[in-house]
């Protein structure tokens, strides 16, 4: 019986990684805005309006922005950077996720005048996880990006996702880092 446990165990045994760090992970989470509304992927986009809060965007079609210096949003004790995936061409994009988050997603800070990778997205051992949805012309999602956890260190932060073979990055902004978690940036993060 010992044999045949060992056996079973081994192969799962080998394949992983020798530290887990939680920390090196995010979501980026896309929220539905209106929870009157019956929950429907299609249901996740949000027009922009004339009077949007968002910046004008003659550079690029898709954006990432993080509002107010990247506001705190908590929920059940989680707390979470707000960002908008904003979408201001005249086509539909199709962007991949895994369940309720974009797909693949990473965070990173500035270090020794770099820009280094702080944290990739989670994803998902199921394949049936992984799909892509439609961000509509001239709308956007309301994004919840997990927040890392808080030092006293301040560090220049952005998000970026890919889309198709593009990079998006976010405007930087400002977190408050330990100095462990700041020397982690840039090292290998191997996928969850």
């Amino acid at each position: 019986m010992k044999i045949l446990f060992f056996v079973t165990l081994f192969p799962m045994l080998t394949f992983a990684q020798k530290e887990f760090d939680p920390k090196r992970y995010t979501q980026f989470w896309v929220i539905d805005n209106d929870s009157s509304r019956p929950k429907l992927r299609i249901e996740e986009n949000n027009s922009i309006s004339n009077q949007s809060p968002f910046p004008i965007s003659n550079i690029s079609p898709l954006v990432l922005y993080i509002p107010d210096s990247n506001r705190l949003v908590f929920k059940n004790r989680n707390k979470f950077i707000l960002c908008y995936l904003i979408n201001f061409s005249s086509d539909t994009l199709s962007i991949d996720r895994c369940d309720a988050t974009i797909y693949p997603s990473e965070t990173q800070i500035f270090v020794n005048a770099k820009w280094k990778t702080f944290q990739i997205g989670m994803g998902s051992s199921c394949g049936n996880s992984y799909f892509s949805s439609k961000i509509f012309p001239k709308s956007f999602y309301t994004l919840e990006i997990t927040r890392p956890s808080e030092g006293n260190i301040q560090t220049k932060f952005r998000a970026k996702i890919k889309v198709g073979n593009k990079e998006y990055f976010s405007n930087p902004t400002i977190i408050l880092l330990s100095k462990e978690e700041i020397e982690k940036a840039g090292n290998t993060i191997n996928p969850f």
